[in-house]
Formats: structure tokens, C-alpha cells, sequence
């Protein structure tokens, strides 16, 4: 009630040049943060409060973020266990078969050297993506849940597009709301190869060169601790799925021995 809560604001703010960092670091100085970049930010808020410093947590209505430059670690993939298990055998493929190659006269053209490779390189270039523009249309409601209604990341070889909502938990910042959301990932140049040798990359590019990522990329947790478990779980399938490691040092084995004439 206004009794209870007699301090009150409405008002179109702008801020410019805002360091998101510091933030996130604020949450867990044990993570690089979440986003880094500095934000102009527009919005018009509400706000009632029973004391005047709690205006600020509980500023609700429309935002505008845009940056210019710096990193995003939303997509925090990790195969490192995959590349662990799998990277002697791959290598030991790779090599006798470059060494078989040679002796028959045939030349390896290609540079990715397996579909766990190509998963590791991808993973890599995923966490994190200096991005060259950020921008980020939000709306937080009066139970203080964020519904981010468009998001645009556009880096020199990829793209993310998606939206999603942040759940409020009574007593959390913004930060450790519930998060969930979705995105479209497009790719061009070194990434836009990796995802095609892995068969997840539409042939149609756009009219800038970006080919559309036919994987799911959804994302949870928070935005200070983002889960992205569902694709790490994806990409290992399509790595082990995928890799020809069996058939491969099948194949070896039998062209050693005799066996592949």
C-alpha cells in the first residue's frame, strides 16, 4: 500500500557507458563475468518502496542495452572431459593414417582431423565470443520476473538471437534469477565450417554470410551461473556419434594387417 510504501518513483532514465563487469563479478569472484562490456542503457521504471533505498531492487518496467565492444560468456560449453578421454586414440588415428596415406600415394586435405576435434575447436570459440555489438530489449514485471524479449550478439563469425525469462526468487538480485532461455546461433568462417562438418549447419546463408545452427541451444540457471548442460550433452553425442573413431581404427588395423585391399 502507499502507507507502507511511501516512497515512489516514475521516470525515463539513460545512462551511458555502463560497465556491466563489475556486477557479475560481484556475485562470484571465483567466475570471469557473465558479460563484459560497456552498456548505454535506456528505460523508463517505477518504483515504490518503504524506505528510499529500496527503490533501486525494485525498479520494474522497459530497458534498452546496447553495447559496442567486449565478451560474452553466455554459452559456457565445456567437452573438455570428451576431448580428455578420446584425444590419445584420435591422435594415434590421425598420425597412422597420414603415415598410411603417404605410403599409398594419397594426400589428407582437410584440417579439421575428427568430429571430436571439430567439437573441441567449436567449444572454444563458443566460450568466450568477443562480440563487436550486444544488445538486450527487457521488462521486468511487478512480481520482479524479467522477460528479455530480444537478444542480438554479432561477432565477426557468429550471431545469437533469443530471448527467454529470468524468474524472481525473493531476496535475489536479478542476477540469480532462474533463468530461461533460448537462442539461434548462426555461423560463418571458421565456426560456420566446424558446425557444417558436424552436419548441423544449414546450407542457405543469409545475406551477410551466416548459415543457421539447426542445433537447440537453451540455456538455464542464472545469469551470473549460466547451466548450458543440454548442449554440452549434445555435442558429445554428435562427437562420439559421429567421430568414426571405431570405424576408423577398424579400418587401419585392416589396411596394416592385410586386411583392406
Amino acid at each position: 500500500t502507499q502507507a507502507s510504501q511511501p516512497y515512489a518513483l516514475a521516470a525515463d532514465v539513460a545512462v551511458k557507458e555502463f560497465d556491466v563487469g563489475p556486477l557479475f563479478r560481484a556475485i562470484d569472484h571465483s567466475r570471469p563475468a557473465t558479460v563484459e562490456g560497456r552498456f548505454d542503457v535506456t528505460s523508463k521504471v517505477v518504483a515504490r518502496a518503504a524506505k528510499f533505498a529500496g527503490l533501486a531492487p525494485g525498479l520494474t518496467g522497459d530497458f534498452q542495452l546496447t553495447s559496442r565492444g567486449g565478451v560474452f560468456r553466455g554459452l559456457p560449453v565445456n567437452v573438455s572431459h570428451l576431448v580428455e578421454n578420446t584425444s590419445k586414440l584420435s591422435g594415434w588415428i590421425a598420425s597412422a593414417g597420414t603415415a598410411i596415406s603417404s605410403i599409398a600415394g594419397k594426400k589428407d586435405h582437410a584440417d579439421i582431423g575428427n568430429k571430436v576435434q571439430a567439437v573441441a575447436e567449436l567449444a572454444k570459440g563458443l566460450n568466450p565470443i568477443p562480440y563487436d555489438q550486444l544488445s538486450v530489449v527487457m521488462s521486468r514485471d511487478a512480481a520482479f520476473n524479467t522477460t528479455l524479449k530480444d537478444f542480438t550478439l554479432i561477432s565477426p563469425e557468429l550471431r545469437l538471437t533469443g530471448g527467454g525469462t529470468a524468474l524472481h526468487r525473493e531476496g535475489a538480485s536479478v542476477l540469480t534469477d532462474s533463468l530461461a532461455m533460448e537462442f539461434k546461433l548462426r555461423a560463418r568462417g571458421r565456426q560456420g565450417d566446424l558446425l557444417k562438418y558436424l552436419g548441423v549447419l544449414e546450407p542457405q546463408p543469409d545475406d551477410f554470410g551466416y548459415a543457421a545452427c539447426t542445433l537447440p541451444l537453451k540455456v538455464g540457471g542464472t545469469l551470473a551461473n549460466v547451466d548450458t548442460n543440454e548442449l554440452n550433452a549434445r555435442l558429445v553425442a554428435i562427437a562420439l556419434e559421429k567421430s568414426g573413431v571405431t570405424d576408423k581404427a577398424a579400418d587401419l588395423v585392416n589396411k596394416i594387417f592385410g586386411g583392406g585391399k
